[in-house]
């Protein structure tokens, strides 16, 4: 047992060391001299009090006394904190408990030695980076909540001192007639400064321990500036949606006054150019033909702008019904197979049978038209057209593929944007009124479609648009109520989402990853997602991207709500974007738009 004794003593981490009552060291095993940096020879000669600094001596000798007269077991948990000198003047930190022992009918003393330098240069700097933290942070006892700790910004922030503080608990600084306090649900929250000014803060909690008790670290961040700005853009946007709203209203009641006049000026010059008043000569016949050719210029222009302006003041209305498209498409070919015909193109038509497509039949026939009128004014002299038909994925797709001058790729988004125009162009063609392929758009996306182009300069170009088909939309044909899948992984997102939508007869259906969202997406097909940009380790853009390229999922409308919302994400395939906060009238007539209820 001895031997067992001697060889614990030896190969224990700590330093061991025995002491008798005078103080006078009489066992010191290995750790003693590692830590120390003293031999045992030199230990054995030494007093306790030699391993004191200078400026705790007297005071340990008359602890040590104390402790002899009263003797008691102190264990580590309630260990002394002190520093031990070492034998090269450098002052440790150590941790020390003691127990009294009986040795040959004397009283001695065990005490154990731990080197706590490490966990005290560890604590520093977790101390430090408790105080540097830029937002105000606390610690308070989990059952009192009483505060037990603060750093400086939470003294900045509150205008409290450390010490009043520490006499305070989390309760005190919720708002008059507020329930909450820091120890409700993470959050925001209205927090009072000592000053009495509220202030509105996002906190966060996190359970630790603290020298021995449970409690709550809470970082709290004061939002009140952000919650002022946002407030102030909201209603900047608010502002500017109705001054949009105003300038559309105005572009839709002048390009009336203007077709009035327009439609007497082209009238009149009609009548000239079939000589009804006599002849004309060559000049004045070449004359009217350029009054003519830019009346109707400006004749489009106006009618462009003025179902552009309809469709940003939400004013333009769609008949949808089922249509077949075989007879649409032959009808609006034949309607420009003479200006082909009349360039030397070749003008064909491959359309699969029985297509049909729930949409406006006046709108579908407005866009094709746009998309063929472009195809013949930039394909030059024996070139063709071709136009294709066939039914994907519960949508009908729509190409019309020319051998004209081309796009470069890096005008493929571009040019869908209002008044955009690409600079090269064939020799002597009028570009237009660069409205045309943005009404393109914005009627599919009203009508549940997308249109997109695949173009490469001096080889042509391909413009492709979607429609539902009877089979696949409108999802209120098919579904009692629109489905809706919101990748949202903030609660109280979640619960505000609810109860905007599901009052207004949507089911909502939530997904906190991108692979759920993608699975969810697989199973269910739903009419709209609804996308956030923030995920905790993951980005939205992600999710954006795989459903988009996923066969099964790219007609899926996606719409991104998040406050890092900008217009790049039209560029990967989302229909729209709306930055939060979002008012509920705005996120409402989004919702109603792409994913539409029964009637």
């Amino acid at each position: 047992m001895d031997n067992r004794f001697e060889y614990l003593l030896e190969a224990a981490p700590d330093g061991v060391m025995e002491v008798d009552r005078s103080g006078r060291i009489v066992l010191a095993n290995p750790s003693c001299e590692r830590i120390l940096g003293y031999s045992r020879e030199e230990l054995l000669s030494m007093r306790v009090e030699d391993l004191v600094p200078l400026a705790q001596r007297r005071g340990h000798e008359r602890h040590r006394a104390s402790f002899a007269d009263a003797p008691s077991l102190r264990p580590m948990g309630q260990s002394l904190r002190l520093r031990a000198l070492r034998k090269d003047g450098v002052e440790i930190p150590v941790q020390i408990s003691i127990s009294p022992i009986q040795v040959a009918g004397e009283a001695h003393t065990v005490a154990v030695i731990r080197d706590v330098s490490e966990a005290e240069s560890l604590a520093e700097q977790t101390r430090q980076l408790f105080e540097l933290t830029p937002v105000a942070c606390c610690v308070y006892d989990q059952e009192t909540l009483r505060f037990l700790d603060v750093n400086s910004q939470a003294i900045v922030t509150y205008g409290y001192s450390r010490e009043e503080f520490l006499s305070m608990t989390v309760q005190d600084l919720r708002c008059s007639g507020r329930g909450e306090a820091m120890q409700d649900e993470d959050g925001p929250r209205c927090h009072l400064r000592k000053n009495g000014e509220q202030i509105e803060v996002e906190a966060r909690r996190h359970p630790m321990q603290y020298r021995g008790r449970l409690a709550q670290l809470v970082v709290l961040r004061d939002i009140t500036e952000r919650r002022r700005f946002e407030e102030r853009l909201e209603e900047e946007r608010t502002r500017a949606e109705t001054a949009s709203r105003a300038k559309s209203e105005f572009l839709a009641s002048m390009s009336h006054e203007l077709r009035s006049p327009l439609h007497t000026i082209i009238g009149f010059s009609e009548l000239l150019a079939e000589g009804m008043e006599g002849p004309l000569n060559e000049k004045q016949t070449r004359f009217i033909r350029h009054i003519q050719k830019d009346s109707q210029h400006l004749l489009t222009l106006i009618n462009d702008i003025l179902d552009l302006s309809k469709i940003e003041a939400g004013r333009l209305e769609f008949h949808l019904e089922v249509i077949a498209l075989q007879s649409l498409i032959d009808e609006t070919v034949a309607s420009v197979l003479p200006q082909a015909e009349a360039k030397g193109l070749s003008l064909k038509c491959i359309a699969a049978g029985g297509l049909e497509a729930w949409a406006d039949r006046v709108r579908v026939h407005q866009l094709l038209l746009n998309l063929l009128s472009n195809a013949i004014k930039f394909t030059p002299a024996g070139g063709s057209i071709l136009v294709e038909a066939s039914e994907k994925n519960h949508m009908v797709e729509i190409r019309v593929t020319d051998t004209g001058i081309g796009v470069p790729p890096e005008h493929h988004e571009s040019i869908f944007d209002v008044f955009y125009q690409v600079a090269a162009t064939t020799k002597g063609v009028r570009e237009g009124t660069g409205l045309g392929l943005a009404i393109c758009r914005r009627l599919l996306e009203q009508m549940g479609g997308k249109i997109w182009v695949e173009s490469k300069p001096g080889e042509g170009s391909k413009f492709s648009f979607t429609l539902p088909t009877t089979a696949g939309e409108p999802s209120s044909q098919r579904r009692d109520r629109p489905i809706v899948l919101a990748l949202e992984d903030d609660s109280a997102a979640r619960e505000l989402l609810r109860e905007y939508l599901e009052v207004n007869s949507y089911e909502l259906v939530f997904v906190d990853s991108i692979r759920e969202a993608l699975v969810k997406a697989l199973e269910i097909q739903p009419d709209l997602v609804l996308l956030d940009l923030l995920l905790p380790g993951e980005s939205g853009l992600e999710a954006l991207r795989s459903l988009k390229g996923l066969r099964e999922t790219r007609d899926i409308p996606v719409a991104v709500v998040s406050v890092m919302a900008d217009d790049s994400v039209l560029k990967m395939g989302a229909v729209e974007y709306l930055t939060k906060p979002v008012a509920k009238d705005k996120l409402l007539a989004m919702v109603r738009r792409l994913a539409p209820r029964a009637k």
